[in-house]
């Protein structure tokens, strides 16, 4: 099994590190607490394939010692820094919070080269280690939970059943300071994501999501206006665990992107987009934001694979989905029985002036107030201003045109998909797939609409 090294003096953070390196990058991570054990273990193997450190160790920076001694021993291999270093800001493989678990791990593995194939083949252990201090943040057990009898190198025992409740188990396990159970290797990615977003919701409402522990950097002005992933949005009933699991990750690195956008406006420029992000953020398991991510899921399974597509490109897809429906989002919340698009006509007539005029124009309203943030990605306004297949942002589903931006075809066509997947009562499988292509097909008659939805019969969900 690969394996790296981190130096770190936050148990929290040491753990957290440890159980998404091995979930995502079926890697050990060994670590150390001062900067002389890390140049003491280098001395003695130079086999460790990254490093990750803190920036500050008791708080003094250490960024420049670290990267003297990486250098001396493994000068080719990825180093990321956890936190604010005076000298260092913007280095590459900067991450600014210990809690950006995905970003710390994209980062290694895209230095690596290492494709979500090769991660795939990986060899890895039957059972993984999860520590007793993050598991404990868990009210019942997330997958079945083994423990291995002293002397017993080879022997797991369960100990703990799926879905059963261990508080009594998780104290006396922390009075016996066992450092360690183990679950299935298979179910270590849903397990962990879960595991890492409970960690991280507790350890804000114990100390504030504005404190210095929980963000190792001061920028200026800017807030962090999402302070917790949306990592419940992956829990959708009907969806298989392995798609739970992936639309926990693209929560979590939504989350960052979100943020970064949210940081360059504040309350006083732009109070209505915030307060709707606020909304979205506490309905987050109302039916908008789900259709919101699940949307952006299928879009980006669609374009993965094209020529064009790049990393960028893929950050404007989050954004758009993210954003293109926070304008309906209070009538949602207003008429939690509001149908989707089918029955429209029905209720849009018992909706005010207002209502009918937000629920109509919301593209273009959104659009508008995106335009306002300094240095939003390139068109991104114009994209939501598209999204529903016309250049005037109305809603009107009549007024699909051919002369709108790719991306937001891309757009209107996942979101009609996973309004239909949404919509069924039934399980979310290959039959119900087709039925929704079928529907899809039988509505939009443009060609180069009609192109996109082909793909869909590839997607997995």
């Amino acid at each position: 099994m690969s394996h790296g090294i981190m130096v770190c003096d936050v148990p929290l953070y040491r753990d957290l590190t440890k159980v998404n390196v091995i979930a995502y990058l079926a890697s050990k991570l060994v670590c150390v607490e001062k900067i002389e054990k890390l140049d003491m273990l280098l001395q003695l193997d130079q086999t460790y394939e990254f490093v990750i450190t803190l920036a500050a160790l008791d708080k003094v920076d250490v960024t420049k010692q670290v990267i003297a001694i990486k250098d001396q021993y493994l000068p080719n291999v990825p180093l990321v820094i956890i936190g604010h270093s005076a000298d260092l800001i913007n280095k590459l493989g900067n991450v600014l919070s210990p809690f950006d678990q995905i970003s710390i791990v994209k980062f290694i593995a895209n230095q690596l080269g290492w494709t979500p194939t090769d991660l795939m083949n990986k060899r890895i252990d039957q059972y993984i280690p999860i520590p007793v201090a993050l598991i404990q943040y868990s009210p019942t057990a997330l997958e079945d939970i083994y423990i291995k009898p002293k002397g017993q190198s080879d022997e797991y025992v369960l100990a703990v059943k799926s879905g059963d409740s261990f508080e009594i188990m998780k104290k006396n396990w922390l009075e016996m300071n066992l450092e360690n159970v183990y679950i299935s290797s298979i179910k270590r990615v849903t397990v962990i994501t879960e595991i890492t977003r409970l960690a991280v919701k507790k350890t804000r409402e114990a100390i504030g999501s504005d404190s210095e522990s929980m963000q190792l950097k001061v920028v200026g002005d800017n807030r962090e206006i999402l302070s917790e992933s949306f990592s419940d949005l992956a829990q959708f009933e009907k969806l298989p665990v392995e798609i739970k699991a992936e639309m926990g990750v693209l929560a979590q690195e939504t989350t960052v992107l979100i943020n970064k956008i949210l940081s360059r406006t504040s309350k006083v420029v732009n109070p209505a987009l915030n307060d709707l992000v606020n909304t979205f953020k506490s309905e987050e398991k109302s039916y908008i934001p789900q259709l919101s991510f699940l949307s952006m899921y299928i879009s980006l399974q669609l374009i993965k694979d094209e020529i064009w597509f790049h990393e960028t490109v893929g950050e404007k897809i989050r954004y758009l989905h993210f954003f293109n429906n926070l304008g309906i989002l209070p009538i949602y919340k207003k008429y939690p029985e509001f149908p989707k698009d089918k029955n429209i006509l029905k209720y849009y007539q018992n909706l005010n002036a207002k209502e009918k005029e937000l629920y109509r124009w919301h593209p273009k309203i959104i659009s508008s107030l995106m335009a306002k943030i300094p240095g939003i990605p390139l068109g991104l306004d114009q994209l939501i201003l598209q999204h529903h297949g016309n250049t005037t942002g109305d809603f009107d589903l009549s007024l699909i045109h051919e002369d709108v931006s790719l991306l937001a075809k891309y757009c209107y066509i996942s979101e009609l998909f996973a309004e239909f997947l949404l919509d069924s009562s039934s399980s979310i499988d290959e039959i119900l797939k087709f039925e929704a292509i079928k529907y899809i097909r039988n509505r939009v008659t443009l060609r180069s609409y009609l192109k996109i939805v082909d793909g869909l019969e590839k997607i997995k969900i």
